[in-house]
Formats: structure tokens, sequence, C-alpha cells
């Protein structure tokens, strides 16, 4: 639960169905842990803006479910999950690391710890920085005002009075995919299935403009995630963005959503 309440808070799309680490061991005595523990890792698409620097609005919510993540669309359609999951984020937002104080005085610590790096870094590269992400960045001072100013617009769209957050709105329903949505078996020029929504396809470079949104789009769906395959097979050598050309790859292995 902890997993989907930090995502969903922070607007964490890398760290939602990828770029997680999910931990079941024992607790140091033998015995297997009652409880999953998580580390989520990769925030450059979080707490306000996307990857490429664009800002997100702190009134924007997603259920995270289009990254075929099922633990969170079986939580998020139980209608008794739903209501501890909110119980849950209460508790965080009261007084643990979800409470905006302790967020801004993290953010305060890091930002002293850091500020010499800081300054010698956009000294030496600034410029390079905003040739680069012309979307939203600014310089260091406005980012970390931004930052601070998103969290406090975050927390008030979330939380609203304490005093009332026993009856919140319940959380979105997942509504289930349709049967014939992901039919990769229908898809053209699959050369193998590699799980749900998810195929090596080929011609990539000749039929679908060099990467993985061409060709989901020609099936009606968005690009979720693009690896370069290994030896003509499901095995991923290495991901790569969704808009990213992979040159003169002939095949790819595309999810799609």
């Amino acid at each position: 639960m902890d997993w989907l309440i930090l995502v969903s808070y922070s607007f964490s799309g890398d760290s939602a169905g990828k770029n997680s680490y999910l931990y079941h061991g024992d607790e140091g005595d033998g015995a297997l842990a009652d409880n999953f523990r998580f580390i989520p890792w990769d925030f450059n698409d979080s707490w306000g803006q996307q990857w490429q620097t664009s800002r997100t609005d702190p009134t924007e919510n997603q259920d995270w479910t289009i990254s075929h993540n099922r633990v969170f669309a079986a939580l998020q359609r139980d209608s008794g999950a739903a209501a501890l999951l909110w119980q849950r984020f209460a508790r965080l937002r009261a007084d643990g690391p979800l409470n905006p104080t302790w967020l801004l005085a993290r953010i305060d610590g890091y930002e002293a710890l850091i500020a010499d790096h800081i300054e010698r870094d956009w000294g030496k590269w600034g410029s390079q920085i905003l040739s680069r992400f012309r979307r939203g960045s600014l310089e260091p001072a406005a980012e970390l005002s931004y930052l601070r100013g998103w969290i406090g617009d975050r927390d008030a769209y979330w939380g609203g009075n304490r005093d009332q957050w026993s009856e919140p709105s319940p959380l979105p329903a997942v509504a289930a995919r349709p049967a014939s949505t992901c039919d990769e078996a229908r898809w053209p020029d699959v050369t193998a299935v590699c799980g749900e929504c998810k195929a090596l396809v080929d011609r990539i470079d000749t039929e679908y403009g060099g990467g993985c949104e061409g060709f989901c789009a020609a099936v009606g769906l968005r690009c979720a995630a693009v690896w370069e395959e290994r030896k003509d097979s499901c095995e991923a050598k290495r991901g790569v963005g969704c808009g990213v050309s992979l040159g003169d790859t002939h095949d790819a292995i595309c999810s799609c959503a």
C-alpha cells in the first residue's frame, strides 16, 4: 500500500510500474517477513515535473494501472482495500513522511548539504541544461521554489482539512480492459508474443518510424515501454524511451497500453 500511496502522491511515473525494487525475505531470524519492502528509484519524473522537465499539475492523478501494475489494479478494485489505503495515507500525512512540514524540512536539509555542488555544477553545466531542457527547467533557486510550492499545492489538493479526511472521495475505479484491446495474435509484424500487450515486433525501421510509438499507435494503443532485443528473442538487452528512434534496428520489444 505504501508503494501505491507514495507514487500517487508524488506523481512518480517511472517508479509505479518499473524502477522499483521489491523485497520479501527474512527478518534476520530465518522467519519469512510478513510484508514486502519496496525501494523506488529514478525520481526524475516526479514531484511536479516529467523527466524532460515539463511541469505536472498538482491536481493531476493517475491510477498507474497503465504501467501494468496488477498489484495497484487489485488494490483499487477492492473496496475494502481502498478504504485502508485512505486510512494509511491519513496516518502518513499526519505524522509521517508525507507530512508537508517533514517534506519541506527534508528539502531544506538536502539543499544545505549539496549547496556548494549545486553552485559548481550550475556554473559549469547551467547553459547546457537550459538549452537541452526548455520545457520548464529553471535556475536552481527557482527550481527549489517551484518544488516547495508544488508540495504545498499537492497537499492542499490531496488532504484538505485533516478533520474531514475521514470521509474522502473514493479512489478511481480501474476499468476492465476490453478483451480485444491487446489481442497480440492480431498485431501486425509480430515475431513473438513476450507477455500481456508486449511483443517482439519486426519492420520497426521501415513501417513504424523507427520506434514503438508508431507501432503502438498503429494498433490503436500508446507506447508504454521499449526494449532492444537480444538475438531475435523476447530477452531484453536494454530499455529505451518510447520516443527514442531505434535507428537501423529492424525489430524491438514493444509494450503498448
